[in-house]
């Protein structure tokens, strides 16, 4: 996609209150055309953020507000649709508690959508031209289904930043998915490769900033949605609004390249939110050497 300029819808929000969500998303999906685009479809599926057991306010997951705002914007529209919402477990994520915990279940019901574990469903094989996987096994659900990522926007101690592409880091079919943290990068460009979303809404109202993202950094009260179709132009938006040059982010680059988006885009909207993230860019890649270097450890122990 070299040469194409991808449009970015800004959105400044800075409360989880309903109607001001769902008029922040109109305002994104109208300008986008989404609606329309979803009408060919057979389903609707929404993947959610849901990393960890902590409550919304801490920036962690995905706040339940914004899956209603979203869903009721979808079922006024279409009232008939099959739509789900989805999160995979993990060696760290119990998602069939997490969307009773926080709410979600209670939601799903109101606006009848379906609930869906991402480890227990049919998978189907998918060949890619990927740069760690030729061949990868992904949730059959999303096989003819118009596909929504709805992450955070959030800090990374093993990637940067996680926005748009990571999110679908959570579809992979493993339970132990950092068995991949050595090839993380490469391995978030080929899930995307296999399952490209078709919309990105990122959740900046309350991020997620610091050295200890995705789960544990210090909430950052961002004020901020932001929606696109290219979910590579989203991230490289969401990479300078932490504070990276998105050309640092090695699976935005990689992703890049492998022409799943643009580096370039215009935004339309709200201005860009000056905010600090407190990234402290050494601390990081200490941390994540040391991360790296016990992962490698226990891999030799295991295999002695």
């Amino acid at each position: 996609m070299k040469g194409i300029i991808s449009e970015i819808v800004v959105v400044r929000q800075h409360s989880y209150i309903l109607e001001k969500i769902s008029h922040a998303l109109r305002k994104i999906m109208n300008f986008l055309g989404v609606i329309d685009e979803m009408k060919i479809f057979d389903s609707i599926i929404i993947k959610l953020n849901l990393c960890d057991a902590r409550t919304p306010d801490t920036g962690t997951i995905t706040h339940p507000v914004i899956l209603e705002a979203l869903l009721k914007i979808l079922r006024e529209v279409f009232p008939e649709k099959r739509i789900m919402a989805a999160e995979g477990d993990s060696g760290s994520v119990l998602a069939d508690l997490y969307i009773k915990w926080f709410g979600f279940e209670e939601i799903l019901r109101k606006y009848d959508a379906e609930w869906v574990n991402l480890l227990k469903v049919k998978r189907i094989k998918k060949r890619i031209d990927g740069y760690y996987f030729k061949e990868i096994e992904v949730p059959a659900v999303f096989e003819g289904a118009y596909f929504i990522t709805l992450p955070k926007l959030k800090t990374n101690i093993v990637t940067g930043i996680t926005a748009s592409l990571k999110n679908q880091y959570g579809c992979l079919c493993v339970l132990k998915k950092n068995v991949y943290h050595d090839v993380v990068d490469e391995v978030i460009v080929d899930i995307n490769l296999a399952i490209k979303p078709h919309l990105c809404i990122v959740d900046g109202i309350v991020g997620m900033g610091g050295v200890q993202g995705p789960a544990f950094g210090i909430p950052i009260p961002a004020g901020v949605l932001i929606g696109g179709k290219d979910p590579v132009a989203v991230d490289a938006l969401c990479a300078r609004i932490i504070g990276f040059n998105p050309r640092s982010i090695k699976h935005i680059k990689l992703a890049a390249k492998a022409g799943l988006g643009s580096l370039k885009y215009r935004v339309v909207g709200d201005p860009m939110p000056r905010v600090n993230f407190e990234v402290n860019r050494f601390l990081m890649r200490v941390l994540r050497f040391a991360i790296e270097r016990q992962q490698r450890v226990l891999k030799e122990t295991l295999g002695a």
